[in-house]
């Protein structure tokens, strides 16, 4: 794909644009795609700047839209995002310095030598039957170019008598290249990566392509060498024009079939129609998103085209929502998503283990916690401070306040340093965390002495893991399965008064 590294999308580089995209397609394991916020995550920019951007590459057909998946249970989904009918080419572009016309045909001229010199060395396992050359180097008016696309098309020559199977070959290849950092596939296949390295030539402007693959996707091409027939001997006995035609025919039947497979699946219709909490959420992500490049235009550079999409669309996002006739108030809805103390409140409560919360009182836990909770609050009124009067001129109370959290980081460090020393054994909650429910109800029947048959698989686990040991023809209890006892004791009746308040709280509800 030919792109000017020069080209700015949404006030970001094009090439910043690619490497996101290549990132985001390499994780697509499931081929669900992505959500606006995996990518603004991923980008380091506001929701609203990655829609934006979302929405312009799915114009230039570099991405598309696609509907939630099935295993998707949020109430208000967002729009995905897969790479489109140009985004595997957009993702393998260059964007390398351009080259100008005789600088192509050198490259041409220089693959055309290597495939000589490849096929006339017999000890190579492959042979190349067919080169054709396209995208802007077919052009013969262009007079710049970012790369050179090429179409390659092996085949396998006829294996010596000496190996049984045509792995074999490859395989013994790679024993003589001597590379011991490849896996398996690599090795068996290794005849096959061998050629192509030599194809290339380790020239970075020329980018290779299987010739299944262009023909597949109806890309256009021009031949610039096929090899005569009966040059070489091959694996199947058919080389040049004969090989070129069955080529032709494998791939017509697999792209057949793929439409067949296509046209059977019914991928679900999106959406465009928006609920009333579809409509909410979108508000308060929108001036989320303003808040964010506000914050940004502050602190670094930052395209201007980014903030001003930030405006337009929070102001569209809000009289959207006053449209509705929602009985809850814009700034109530905007103040719970962006205070901090409103978020912090609202965090659910979590089960800590009471020796687990003597041990943070001392081990400079609860001070690191209060330390970063701190510095939030810190940093949020010098920004304010900054903002409205700029550098104080004598004394600056609020960077007073940034310097007192990292104080008080920096005792909790030291108080962890002295725990440690003076306890060098720890036990960790994790370790009866991971206890099944048949082991700690059979541990829970050796701590009554209950005359019950023991389970096998769990006296075995307990045992290996020093909660239970042999004492006289029986099992007892070492200090870690009380422990364990006494662990799983708070933690059922923390989680018993959490099921009762929300019990008693649906209830007044």
């Amino acid at each position: 794909m030919d792109l000017d590294r020069t080209t700015v999308i949404a006030g970001i580089k094009i090439k910043v644009i690619r490497d996101a995209i290549r990132e985001m397609a390499r994780h697509d394991m499931n081929d669900s795609g992505w959500t606006v916020t995996s990518l603004a995550n991923h980008m380091n920019i506001s929701p609203t700047h990655a829609e934006w951007l979302s929405e312009t590459l799915v114009e230039q057909k570099i991405l598309e839209r696609k509907p939630p998946p099935s295993w998707d249970k949020d109430p208000t989904p967002q729009i995905r995002y897969a790479l489109g009918e140009y985004g595997t080419r957009f993702t393998l572009a260059r964007m390398l310095k351009r080259i100008d016309r005789e600088k192509v045909d050198n490259i041409i001229a220089e693959l055309l030598k290597r495939v000589t010199q490849i096929n006339a060395n017999p000890d190579l396992c492959y042979f190349v039957n067919e080169i054709r050359v396209l995208g802007s180097a077919m052009d013969r008016k262009a007079e710049s170019f970012g790369d050179v696309d090429i179409a390659y098309d092996l085949g396998r020559r006829r294996r010596p008598p000496e190996y049984k199977d045509w792995h074999d070959w490859s395989h013994e290849r790679w024993k003589l290249a001597g590379r011991h950092n490849l896996n398996l596939l690599q090795e068996l296949y290794y005849g096959e990566h061998e050629v192509l390295r030599l194809l290339k030539g380790r020239n970075q402007y020329l980018s290779i392509h299987n010739f299944d693959d262009v023909v597949g996707i109806g890309a256009e091409s021009v031949r610039f060498f096929i090899l005569p027939e009966g040059q070489i001997e091959s694996e199947d006995g058919i080389s040049g024009e004969k090989l070129h035609k069955a080529r032709m025919v494998s791939i017509k039947k697999r792209v057949e079939k793929k439409e067949q497979r296509a046209a059977g699946k019914r991928l679900p219709a999106i959406s465009s129609g928006q609920s009333p909490e579809q409509i909410k959420q979108q508000m308060i992500t929108a001036v989320k998103s303003l808040a964010f490049d506000l914050f940004r235009a502050v602190d670094e550079q930052s395209p201007h085209e980014a903030l001003e999409q930030s405006i337009t669309v929070a102001q569209k996002r809000i009289e959207a929502y006053r449209k509705l006739n929602a009985p809850d108030r814009i700034p109530d809805i905007l103040r719970d998503a962006l205070s901090v103390d409103v978020i912090e409140r609202s965090e659910p409560e979590k089960f800590v283990f009471s020796e687990e919360r003597e041990r943070n009182a001392n081990d400079g836990t609860d001070k690191k916690e209060l330390a970063h909770k701190q510095v939030t609050h810190a940093v949020l009124k010098k920004l304010k401070q900054w903002t409205l009067n700029g550098q104080p001129l004598a004394h600056d109370e609020y960077y007073y306040g940034v310097e007192k959290c990292f104080r008080l980081r920096r005792e909790a460090d030291i108080d962890e340093y002295k725990y440690r020393i003076e306890h060098p054994q720890r036990r960790y909650t994790h370790d009866a965390d991971f206890l099944s429910e048949t082991a700690l109800a059979t541990l829970r029947q050796i701590a009554k002495h209950a005359n019950v048959r023991l389970h096998k698989q769990a006296l075995k686990t307990l045992n290996d893991r020093d909660f239970v040991k042999p004492f006289r023809n029986k099992w007892r209890l070492t200090p870690a399965g009380e422990w364990a006892i006494k662990y799983h004791a708070e933690r059922d009746a923390f989680h018993e008064k959490r099921k009762g308040d929300g019990e008693h709280a649906t209830a007044r509800s």
